[in-house]
């Protein structure tokens, strides 16, 4: 069974889940909004996550309940992993709660939003932003690298979605 998702682009936004979280109700499973740029990116506990273009933002909308919702955090961080072995990226590892490294330098950062109506389940987003050919790190508070500086060359963010999506889609097969 393959897996299909429905892209959503967006040049420039606030937050990819900003906007999945204000428009879940006309959003579907897996729907995935997906931006060059956020002005107002954020990660564990509204911290600012610095967004400028060249890199991928993306939230992915889950309106069915996966086979282990406790473990998506870590099993996203792997579907991130894989796709960075794919593109010959080394020295990745896994940092708790949800950020993946590179020779300890942030790469990537994951958060998971659950939505209910009451008790029921209504839907999860996995959002992920990922260093892909950010050189200047000055504006963010750790020590961060991305995909193109470790690699030494330019990479296509498409190329990186499809890759990551793919890795994606066989955590919640």
């Amino acid at each position: 069974m393959s897996v299909s998702f429905n892209k959503i682009y967006f040049q420039s936004i606030a937050s990819t889940s900003i906007y999945a979280l204000e428009n879940i109700n006309n959003l579907r499973h897996l729907d995935v909004i997906i931006a060059q740029e956020q002005t107002a990116g954020h990660g564990q506990k509204g911290r600012y996550w610095h967004s400028p273009p060249g890199n991928l933002y993306l939230t992915i909308v889950l309106k069915k309940l996966v086979k282990k919702p406790k473990d998506l955090t870590i099993l996203s961080s792997q579907a991130v992993m894989e796709t960075l072995k794919k593109l010959r990226v080394k020295n990745i590892r896994h940092k708790d709660p949800n950020d993946v490294l590179v020779n300890d330098k942030k790469i990537a950062g994951i958060l998971i939003k659950n939505i209910f109506r009451g008790d029921a389940f209504k839907a999860m987003m996995v959002s992920i932003g990922l260093n892909v050919n950010m050189q200047d790190f000055s504006k963010i508070d750790q020590p961060a690298t991305s995909i193109s500086k470790e690699t030494s060359s330019f990479i296509e963010e498409e190329k990186v979605l499809e890759i990551l999506l793919k890795e994606f889609s066989k955590i919640i097969k």
